[in-house]
């Protein structure tokens, strides 16, 4: 998962270029979603997921300032995945932040604090990753746990297993994974 020496790592463009031309192509197991939530709303998207290939999604929102020193979010919005049986995954998290903040000379804490899967009351992005839960429908849920209302962006896809390539001709295209 995440560390805080590298965050969620380095951008890869070839992963954002695929998003996009999934999104264009109308796959079913790719989407993105902007809406504004109302404090105590939730809102649940039904996405088509085949099972078969690890699923991503992502939660990101401006947050409204909080103040100086302040180490919280002002609407803290929550992420999960579920499925139509039940499971329930949570986006990755850093429940020993508070640590590493205040000690911020102590590499040894990038290393003794990895990160977990838990609701994340601290951050304005959230990723959940689920490498595969069996087919059918999945559920991402967001929670607005807040002050104000508040616009977010959520993003999620069925990740191709590597490697994938950008398209070198005309011919060759990408399609929608089958579903």
């Amino acid at each position: 998962g995440p560390d805080f020496q590298f965050g969620f790592g380095k951008m890869k463009v070839d992963r954002s270029i695929e998003f996009l031309t999934r999104i264009h192509h109308g796959c079913p197991s790719t989407g993105s979603l902007v809406q504004t939530l109302a404090p105590g709303a939730i809102d649940t998207i039904e996405i088509a997921y085949s099972g078969n290939h690890p699923l991503k999604a992502c939660l990101v929102w401006m947050d409204p300032t909080a103040g100086l020193n302040s180490r919280a979010v002002v609407n803290d919005l929550n992420l999960t995945c579920g499925t139509a049986t039940g499971v329930e995954h949570k986006p990755w998290a850093f429940p020993h932040a508070s640590l590493f903040i205040e000690h911020s000379d102590s590499l040894s804490l990038l290393y003794d604090a990895p990160a977990v899967r838990q609701t994340n009351p601290v951050d304005n992005v959230e990723l959940i990753d689920v490498d595969t839960s069996g087919d059918g429908p999945h559920f991402l849920t967001v929670s607005h746990d807040g002050i104000s209302s508040q616009s977010y962006a959520l993003t999620w896809m069925e990740v191709l297993p590597d490697p994938w390539s950008l398209p070198t001709t005309t011919q060759d295209t990408l399609h929608c994974l089958e579903t």
